[in-house]
């Protein structure tokens, strides 16, 4: 490990955890949300609303699946954790299309007559 990963705390417990998140994110990003663009992208459903509303779902999703594995479906029901990983990925994914639109990827929204 680096050692250096949090110079204010300088904990080694701090940097295996920073990287098995980023480790975790990793994947999910690759093998949910690549699929998803390209899914979004094909439907045209280029908006931020929509890109939203992805993001929101992919980030909720793991948290989703290992309270469903793991813990009773009450826990379900606690808004604040599923907000927070809701948010996480609605960022993660508007940042992902600003991205895209930044570099060109996306084409130029039209706007209603």
């Amino acid at each position: 490990m680096l050692g250096l990963a949090n110079p204010l705390l300088r904990s080694v417990w701090f940097d295996q955890l920073f990287f098995v998140g980023f480790g975790f994110a990793l994947v999910i990003a690759i093998v949910i949300g690549v699929p998803v663009a390209l899914i979004y992208r094909s439907r045209g459903w280029t908006n931020p609303v929509g890109v939203l509303i992805g993001g929101f779902l992919i980030g909720v999703l793991p948290y989703w699946v290992f309270f469903l594995i793991d813990f009773p479906p009450v826990a379900l029901s606690d808004f604040k954790p599923i907000a927070m990983f809701g948010g996480y990925g609605a960022s993660g994914a508007l940042v992902f299309w600003l991205t895209l639109r930044a570099f060109g990827a996306l084409p130029a929204a039209r706007l209603p007559r």
